[in-house]
């Protein structure tokens, strides 16, 4: 975010500057002429960047930078949330060991796009309710590989990127997916924050077994955010949801 302001003339020097030449130790004089800077001011108008713009450019560039980094790396120094990626799509055939679609897949392979979105949440809903228990998940196809991250940075991109960040794109079909991170955090001094954001499809969080944020582009999650207090370096479980 950025806070825009009109810009401020800045008068010139009232003194004269001297430039001092090495080769032949004489000195002469310039004028700087007056020039404009932007100021930041909290209380100015605020703009963002023309989140179309920002898609073009992450697909436009998608194919020819690590898109792992989005999501995070196999390698990282020092403290990390750990990442991998649940295929909803495909389910593990008790009988055989096999993966197969799961009834969501079965939706995905001839629902429309409205649709699509409606199972793929009440997919999720059941693994919520019940305080994000893996064991609703155990049977989805699930990556070997688990990334590593401190921070996140993903644009408005393709969904199949998620797939080829974690090595699965041979046998996970872009959207119909869900990555989860798991970590500690902790705080560097006592104090009161929430978070904030928004994410196509899924963007949840749960901070020592509460769920304090959800924001999702659909709402049939209930998007929110809640207060939360931390302590001084007490570190609480956290999960994430994209």
């Amino acid at each position: 975010i950025i806070q825009k302001e009109k810009p401020k003339k800045i008068p010139p020097p009232t003194e004269e500057i001297p430039i001092v030449s090495q080769s032949e130790n004489t000195s002469i004089s310039i004028e700087i002429p007056e020039i404009e800077i932007d100021e930041v001011d909290l209380e100015s108008e605020v703009f963002t960047m023309d989140v179309d713009s920002f898609s073009d450019i992450a697909l436009e560039f998608g194919d020819s930078i690590d898109m792992a980094s989005m999501f995070g790396s196999k390698e990282i120094k020092g403290n990390s949330l750990s990442g991998y990626l649940y295929d909803l799509k495909q389910i593990k055939d008790s009988k055989t060991g096999d993966y197969i679609p799961s009834p969501m897949g079965i939706t995905y392979s001839g629902a429309s796009g409205g649709a699509k979105i409606s199972v793929y949440y009440k997919t999720i809903e059941k693994f919520l309710s019940d305080s994000w228990d893996e064991k609703h998940l155990t049977d989805y196809y699930k990556s070997e590989t688990t990334l590593l991250t401190a921070q996140f940075l993903i644009p408005p991109m393709s969904a199949n990127q998620a797939p080829k960040a974690f090595g699965v794109q041979d046998n996970v079909t872009p959207a119909g997916w869900l990555i989860l991170y798991k970590g500690f955090i902790s705080a560097p001094y006592d104090c009161t924050f929430r978070f904030v954001g928004i994410a196509d499809d899924v963007l949840m969080v749960n901070l020592n077994g509460k769920d304090i944020f959800c924001g999702n582009f659909s709402d049939p999650l209930k998007s929110h955010t809640k207060l939360m207090i931390l302590t001084q370096k007490k570190n609480l479980p956290l999960i994430m949801a994209v």
